[in-house]
């Protein structure tokens, strides 16, 4: 039996293959990462859990959200199933909740200021 394959997916399609520090960059996000169109290229991980902890720290971090897939050998062209999906839903959940809490304080702040 083979070991199962992860690699890590943006939500543009592209794959991850690293990620740096983002301190001397003018970049909305804390990390830079580089990526790939070409599945060959990019960093394939063995333990799901390992996959999960990068997937979830980049999704935080970085600017999108990053999905795991298990890479099935299917002949020529391998074939990629979601692994994180409830995962990273709870992760925009989150965002989602924040996003509308900070409007809310804009829009009080707005009205007790006069600025409608």
């Amino acid at each position: 039996m083979t070991k199962k394959t992860y690699v890590i997916r943006d939500s543009d399609g592209r794959y991850y293959r690293s990620f740096c520090d983002g301190f001397f960059a003018t970049v909305h996000s804390q990390v830079l990462v580089t990526d790939t169109t070409e599945i060959k290229k990019a960093r394939k991980f063995r333990s799901l859990r390992w996959a999960t902890h990068r997937a979830k720290f980049l999704s935080i971090n970085a600017f999108g959200y990053y999905y795991i897939f298990e890479i099935i050998e299917n002949g020529s062209e391998p074939l990629l199933q979601i692994r994180n999906k409830d995962i990273i839903d709870r992760i925009r959940n989150s965002d989602d909740e924040t996003t509308r809490e900070i409007e809310r304080i804009i829009t009080k702040w707005k009205a007790e200021h006069g600025l409608d």
